[in-house]
């Protein structure tokens, strides 16, 4: 089974994006969130999911984050 991530966190996360959009964050925060809820058991596609449906902007800011895009992050 798979732990939920906290709410703390996701405040944490919400955070670090408005940071991000206001150009004071990098794309390593994100992939450090999305290899730690691989880590916690999430599948890829419940990654896409949560980041999608929490409004996390893809890299290029545009379109929808895609279980293959996660896996790729995770293996980098």
């Amino acid at each position: 089974s798979f732990e939920r991530i906290s709410r703390e966190e996701i405040e944490k996360i919400e955070e670090r994006i408005a940071e991000r959009q206001a150009g004071l964050v990098d794309r390593s925060m994100i992939v450090q969130m999305v290899k730690k809820m691989r880590k916690q058991g999430s599948t890829y596609e419940q990654i896409a999911k949560f980041l999608d449906d929490e409004g996390i902007p893809t890299f290029s800011k545009k379109g929808k984050w895609h279980a293959q895009t996660i896996h790729r992050l995770c293996k980098a």
